[in-house]
């Protein structure tokens, strides 16, 4: 029976956002509810139990989603996206335009969405396609490539800070470092994809040629509201064990929220042009409230998928080493395949794994950090029709439908192919 309950509750989540295009709010709140009445309650208790698994996860996550939005906000508005974007350009031009391009996207797309980022950066395509003599579609692929694995490796974006606050993560600071460096892999990989189409295409330029822009403004200046929160939390990760007066100011300092509230002042601070006092932060409210909601409401689901006995379906069932991490890969995949939002496929596959994670080992802090970093590289396989980040990059890099199947969606399989690899092997080696 249960099983049985939860392919249904999957199937729903799968029909109610891809084929009906109802919210995904709405869509967990009934597959919650539901799952909870298949499972024993009664009507009561299960209302007390989505609102216990919704209230958890808006306490343990809420404001961190809410200062990232800001943040983001502040860095676009304040116009620190753009000089970081413009500085990078010059100081890697040794590089190929290709991979200072997909550089470019790892960096922006800490703080901002990956939506708003390619929005914000597809002009700068154009530029750089007439400077350096690169095909434009190349460009577009190693913006979007290199915007994408951030999005859904590297916390305050909301899809790896869900499944951290899902799955009961404390050390924040390591699943920053090793989404990090997955994700690095994973946008230069995007960005070798795109040097290769750039020789196939034989540097033809299909898109309007722009005069060449200057940006004023100091890129230490620009970064510096991202990289400071990033130390933070993750020194406090590496000073954990300090004792003494220092200590108390470390655990503070080094709570995501308040890493991050640092980041929004330093943010209004150090803004290269003057921000509009009474809309930025209701801006930051629009981009991270339906987040939220989502993300509140996935935790919901997770607790009413503790209710299931895992461990007794998985009584005598071996599964050697690292090979686990190939369950919450598939399932992302499967279900960002199907429906097409990345952090809904994040979100409802850490409520999913969340009463897995003792039956098969995982319920150390690095088990967790795995688990995360599988279920995202998940969550990148594949990026297609059904996903509006897809038709994002379509419509403003340039690139016909067709054109972006065949380049963008291939380029996102890559990506996840080799980052569920990447995930096996050193799970193997670290578990």
């Amino acid at each position: 029976m249960e099983i049985t309950a939860l392919i249904i509750t999957i199937v729903w989540i799968i029909w109610g956002t891809a084929k009906m295009k109802w919210h995904p709010f709405l869509v967990l709140l009934i597959a919650a509810f539901g799952l909870a009445l298949a499972l024993g309650e009664g009507a009561f208790d299960a209302v007390s139990l989505i609102n216990k698994g919704f209230g958890g996860t808006m306490s343990r996550i809420g404001l961190i989603i809410l200062l990232g939005a800001m943040l983001g906000e502040l860095l676009e508005k304040g116009g620190a996206t753009e000089v970081i974007a413009f500085k990078m350009v010059k100081g890697l031009k040794k590089l190929p335009t290709t991979y200072a391009m997909s550089l470019i996207g790892y960096v922006v797309a800490i703080p901002v969405f990956c939506d708003a980022a390619f929005i914000l950066l597809s002009p700068l395509t154009k530029s750089m396609s007439k400077n350096a003599k690169v095909s434009g579609k190349a460009l577009t692929v190693a913006l979007s490539t290199g915007l994408f694995a951030p999005h859904v490796l590297i916390p305050p974006t909301p899809g790896p800070l869900a499944a951290a606050a899902t799955l009961g993560l404390n050390d924040l600071g390591l699943l920053i470092l090793a989404g990090s460096i997955l994700a690095l892999v994973l946008v230069l990989t995007g960005g070798w994809f795109a040097t290769r189409m750039n020789r196939q295409l034989q540097q033809v330029n299909p898109l309007e040629e722009l005069p060449e822009q200057e940006v004023e403004g100091s890129l230490a200046r620009a970064v510096l509201p991202i990289i400071l929160p990033l130390l933070l939390i993750a020194g406090g990760t590496s000073l954990a064990g300090i004792e003494g007066w220092a200590a108390p100011w470390i655990k503070a300092l080094s709570k995501p929220e308040v890493a991050l509230a640092i980041g929004v002042v330093v943010a209004l601070g150090t803004a290269q042009r003057k921000v509009e006092q009474s809309s930025w932060i209701l801006n930051a409210l629009r981009a991270g409230g339906p987040v939220l909601l989502i993300t509140a409401m996935g935790g919901a689901l997770g607790g009413v998928l503790k209710l299931i006995d895992v461990a007794g379906w998985l009584e005598g069932m071996v599964l050697p080493g690292a090979f686990v991490l190939a369950l919450p890969f598939t399932m992302a995949a499967v279900l960002k395949s199907a429906q097409g939002s990345s952090t809904v496929a994040i979100i409802t596959t850490a409520s999913m794994m969340l009463p897995l994670l003792a039956p098969f080992g995982l319920d150390t802090e690095i088990g967790k950090v795995w688990v995360i970093l599988s279920l995202g590289v998940g969550a990148m396989t594949v990026s297609h029709a059904n996903d509006s980040y897809f038709w994002i990059v379509s419509e403003m890099g340039g690139l016909s439908s067709d054109e972006a199947f065949r380049y963008h969606t291939r380029a996102t399989a890559l990506q996840g192919i080799v980052g569920g690899l990447l995930v096996l092997v050193s799970g193997w080696i670290v578990l």
